[in-house]
């Protein structure tokens, strides 16, 4: 197996569901990996490739090498897995050189939604990316997305076939994340935690929103954001500290953290909020699954990609989007209402324990592969 391009040196999300997806594959799999930093495993053999700047054409000559890696390497793998984005390589190498390996296409949200948003002035571009990425969509052989609500996406606006979609979720390291006891609830000034990227996709106004509210009901609470991108969104960090001083709010902004980290400063908090936008993009947050592995009470949204994993009074409350006065009430529920916090912590970490591990993620991708390789070995 081949699979293409991920950045290790980058914190980020599909950094961490790559390396997970790499560590718990069996050790009979050997994988040609073309990455950009290092990583050992005895059945994983390193291409790396380079990137130094941000940019369009540091982009552009990244996506070259990458190409250049798969086609002096392909021949000697029986699949490519393919981490999707608007550029994936592997689907793009089968489009070009019309070979007969098998593609599998990873698709972890709704990219032209999410690029579009974080970048409006290519909104007008928006059809052409859509043309463009169900091209990709045709010529994989296997498309992977990561929940039923992206699958349904894909079927309905890309007019793909059924047959050619298998549903992955994405997991966490139960392990890592329930190592460390939980601390016990801080009744007299419980803190809440947001831990994420700032950016398009997450709401962390209506958080400050709740705080004001709960401030003006003489509600004592203390709020905790982590963030990455403080750099990226230099404006958006500047409004958010912003109001923070104008309303007094007992909220404090830290950088993201290194990821084997993140457990220990997830367990210091009493309430976890995952705020989404109204708009969804299918995804199967990671950081929804790793506040579930620390077992402490969720706030989330009422999205249908959500509602696939939390279920509101069950394992979560779940609140309408962009609504800061049902996130205070829901704070003010879990505060108040100790059954029902220790019900929804419990049900949630039983719930990420047995559906949500990166052993069953990779372990679907071994089915998949052993299906592909069948397959293609009868027709050849």
């Amino acid at each position: 197996m081949i699979t293409p391009f991920v950045n290790l040196n980058v914190n980020a999300g599909n950094t961490i569901h790559q390396i997970n997806i790499v560590k718990n594959l069996s050790k009979k799999i050997e994988i040609n990996w073309i990455v950009q930093g290092s990583f050992k495993k005895e059945n994983v053999r390193i291409i790396r490739v380079k990137r130094d700047k941000y940019g369009i054409l540091s982009g552009i000559r990244l996506l070259k090498d990458c190409f250049k890696k798969i086609n002096e390497n392909y021949e000697t793998c029986d699949i490519i897995h393919d981490r999707g984005d608007l550029f994936c390589v592997g689907t793009l190498h089968k489009l070009i050189k019309k070979h007969k390996k098998p593609v599998i296409l990873q698709i972890d949200g709704d990219w032209v939604e999410a690029f579009v948003r974080s970048r409006n002035f290519f909104t007008i571009l928006k059809p052409f990316l859509k043309l463009w990425v169900k091209k990709m969509f045709q010529t994989a052989d296997v498309l992977v997305p990561v929940s039923r609500t992206l699958a349904e996406k894909i079927k309905k606006e890309y007019k793909i076939n059924k047959n050619k979609i298998i549903v992955n979720p994405n997991g966490v390291d139960i392990k890592l994340f329930s190592k460390i006891r939980p601390q016990p609830f801080n009744k007299k000034n419980p803190e809440i935690l947001f831990m994420g990227a700032m950016g398009a996709w997450y709401d962390i106004n209506t958080i400050l929103e709740a705080m004001k509210l709960l401030k003006k009901e003489g509600v004592s609470v203390s709020c905790t954001l982590i963030l990455s991108g403080l750099d990226f969104w230099p404006e958006l960090y500047e409004n958010l500290k912003e109001f923070i001083k104008e309303n007094k709010l007992d909220v404090r902004i830290k950088k993201e953290v290194l990821h084997e980290k993140v457990p220990l400063e997830l367990s210091k908090a009493d309430i976890l909020i995952a705020p989404y936008f109204r708009q969804a993009y299918g995804f199967s947050p990671l950081k929804i699954f790793e506040y579930m592995a620390v077992k402490k009470p969720i706030i989330s949204n009422n999205l249908p990609e959500i509602k696939e994993v939390l279920k509101n009074e069950e394992n979560a409350l779940l609140v309408s989007c962009e609504n800061a006065e049902e996130m205070k009430e829901a704070i003010k529920k879990i505060i108040n209402e100790k059954k029902l916090r220790k019900k929804i912590s419990e049900n949630a970490y039983k719930t990420v324990a047995k559906n949500y591990s990166w052993k069953k993620h990779a372990k679907t991708y071994e089915n998949i592969y052993e299906m592909l390789k069948t397959k293609f070995s009868k027709s050849s």
